[in-house]
């Protein structure tokens, strides 16, 4: 997802030189009753004014009794893809 969103706004970042991003995750429960819960990755481009203010999820987990048991395994898809587009473009 976060490889299709900068190659649509491909012609606003082509004079960046870097971008800067912010992550952001939480928990976020279906239901007050429920202890189903979506922990959302999320992400901010902050360099960029016309979506600087937009937020999109990058990666989400789902379980149905808790929250993930490890941060490192519930980060580990997302960072492999992120150095992934850092390394390859």
């Amino acid at each position: 997802m976060l490889t299709q969103l900068l190659s649509y706004f491909q012609n606003n970042i082509s004079n960046l030189v870097e971008i800067n991003m912010d992550f952001n995750i939480d928990s976020l429960p279906l239901a007050k009753s429920s202890k189903q819960q979506f922990w959302p990755i999320l992400c901010s481009i902050l360099n960029l004014p016309k979506i600087s203010d937009a937020v999109f999820p990058v990666g989400i987990y789902y379980d149905t009794h808790c929250k993930p048991s490890s941060i490192e395994e519930f980060m580990n898809p997302f960072i492999t893809e992120l150095l992934n587009i850092l390394n390859s473009g």
